[in-house]
């Protein structure tokens, strides 16, 4: 019976003492669960990267009782060869690793595809585990005596390792420590997945911003630089709307660029002449391709109709896909107005040149011609194709050749002529005067192209001149041979005339002549001896005709002026 008795006590003693290692065990086990839901907790609390892994070296190496826990992380593009010490938590008396560089061309060519399938290194003693020579001078490098290493992955890529040690002593790891260690490594790999994902998010949303602000800067330094043109810009949406229109265009319409946003056109703008904006846009958006539009017209904000010359561009996104239209159109109303002036002009000075009686022509800089006007038929006889590309000196005499030459050469100089005078030969062979007033020209960058100038017939001229010097040669040949006719004559009449003196000074009275002028009777001549008669001298009686009549005899007077009028 007491046999009996005891074997039960035994067995209950046995039962209770199991019972107790269960419960110890239990509470065991949940003490490193709180501990192990701590750590992560911890883990999960932040998204910096440096606070993760500080709390998660430090937690985990308390609750191991470990020498050092260390965040190791590979460099990308290694091939798992290089990496560093991101962070650790170590006992003062060994020596720090963070920051460590390592290379081990061991790691990436041996074991880093099992650590990336989830492989977990539990060494108790380096010197007793056969490693590699290789791993172990690693191992050795930062202290370390017992190793358990645990991956941490993103997926199935190998980010890094998480290394717990022991350095002074060898250390046999217990199934729940690599359990436990196994579970913060996953926790830890999920929070660095999260943390750099925040981390790229925030980098990225601070690229976004200064993206954006960028294209605010550009988009308003855009909008600086088309306000500060001539041109009207207009960008518009679907449905033809307005979506921003330059300072040019605001002032045209006389709308702020509120006003304009969301409309398709100004209402005071000619419904035809919206129907056509809208039609070309929609040509543009439906085709994607740029409308250049040479002419059209655009009402002002005071009712001004104005030409302008639009082209039309498709603006795309990214896709590809037509969003918006700018067209940049340039008012022509006043070119418009110098083209049809310029036209007129040019109708009118090709009928003064096909018209002109004057040879009008041009030259290169070799002396051919380039242009003559219709002038040159009546003048040479030539049609205004015979002449062209042949030199100025086939047409001009062999005397005159060396003179026109050098004119040319001042010409090209920059020397303006004018009335210069020269001879040429026509189709026939006659000979032809003409005057020439001739200028250079040039290029838009100062180049000599040539002379060109005008040319005025003046043959008839020359004739004439010719024919008035003949004639002023026979004037002169006359009046010649008239004063030598004149000069015998006079000298005749002085021979007379010193008779005729000889003969009044000798005869006993005096002679006398009247002669009337103008109605007036004058003494014409009277000779000296009548000074001997009445005592005034001849000078007198022909100053005076009273004086003469003065000294006739009052009963001699009536008789004598009847003599005188018969």
């Amino acid at each position: 019976m007491f046999h009996e008795y005891l074997y039960q006590e035994v067995t209950n003693l046995r039962e209770k003492l199991a019972r107790l290692e269960r419960e110890m065990q239990s509470q065991t086990w949940f003490k490193k669960l709180q501990a192990l839901m701590g750590v992560i907790g911890k883990i999960r609390e932040s998204l910096d990267l440096e606070t993760i892994f500080k709390i998660t070296a430090t937690e985990v190496r308390q609750l191991l009782n470990a020498d050092r826990v260390a965040v190791y992380r590979f460099l990308p593009e290694s091939d798992w060869n290089e990496g560093e010490v991101v962070s650790e938590d170590v006992l003062p008396q060994y020596s720090p690793s963070l920051g460590a560089k390592v290379h081990d061309h061991c790691f990436g060519e041996q074991f880093a595809a099992n650590y990336a399938k989830g492989y977990v290194q539990a060494v108790s003693d380096i010197y007793k585990a056969r490693l590699s020579p290789c791993h172990l001078r690693i191992l050795k490098r930062f202290q370390i005596r017992a190793n358990l290493v645990v991956p941490l992955l993103q997926g199935q890529h190998l980010w890094g390792l998480l290394c717990i040690h022991s350095c002074g002593q060898p250390r046999d790891w217990q199934e729940d420590e690599i359990e436990f260690a196994k579970q913060v490594g996953e926790h830890l790999a999920i929070a660095i997945y999260q943390a750099e994902l925040h981390s790229q998010t925030q980098r990225q949303l601070v690229e976004i911003e200064r993206t954006q602000q960028q294209l605010r800067e550009s988009e308003k330094r855009y909008h600086q630089i088309l306000d500060s043109i001539a041109d009207m810009v207009l960008v518009k949406g679907p449905q033809s709307k307005i979506v921003w229109a330059n300072k040019v265009f605001r002032d045209y319409y006389g709308m702020t660029e509120e006003q304009l946003q969301g409309i398709v056109d100004a209402p005071f703008n000619n419904p035809d002449y919206t129907l056509q904006y809208i039609q070309d846009d929609t040509f543009v958006f439906e085709t994607g391709q740029t409308l250049a539009i040479p002419e059209e017209p655009v009402v002002r904000h005071d009712g001004e109709v104005r030409l302008f010359s639009t082209v039309k561009t498709p603006i795309r996104n990214e896709d590809g896909l037509v969003t918006m239209t700018v067209g940049v159109s340039r008012d022509m109303t006043e070119r418009k107005q110098a083209e049809e002036a310029v036209k007129a002009s040019e109708t009118k000075y090709r009928s003064l040149v096909e018209t002109s009686q004057d040879m009008i022509w041009s030259v290169d800089a070799i002396g051919c011609y380039t242009f003559v006007n219709p002038a040159v038929k009546y003048i040479y006889g030539y049609e205004p194709e015979e002449m062209l590309g042949r030199p100025f000196s086939d047409f001009v005499t062999p005397e005159q050749s060396q003179k026109d030459l050098e004119v040319f050469g001042r010409l090209l100089t920059g020397e303006l002529v004018f009335q210069h005078e020269s001879t040429q030969i026509a189709s026939d062979g006659s000979i032809k005067h003409l005057m020439f007033n001739a200028i250079a020209l040039y290029d838009e960058t100062g180049n000599v192209l040539g002379t060109t100038g005008t040319a005025t017939d003046i043959t008839d001229r020359k004739r004439a001149e010719e024919a008035l010097q003949e004639a002023n040669a026979q004037l002169e040949r006359r009046v010649e041979a008239r004063t030598a006719e004149l000069r015998q004559t006079f000298a005749a009449l002085t021979a007379s005339e010193a008779k005729f003196r000889t003969i009044a000074a000798t005869i006993p009275g005096s002679l006398f002549q009247f002669c009337c002028r103008d109605g007036v009777w004058l003494v014409d001549y009277i000779s000296d001896r009548v000074f001997d008669i009445t005592g005034v001298t001849a000078a007198e009686m022909m100053g005076d005709i009273n004086t003469f009549i003065s000294r006739v005899h009052p009963e001699d007077l009536d008789g004598y002026i009847a003599s005188i009028n018969e």
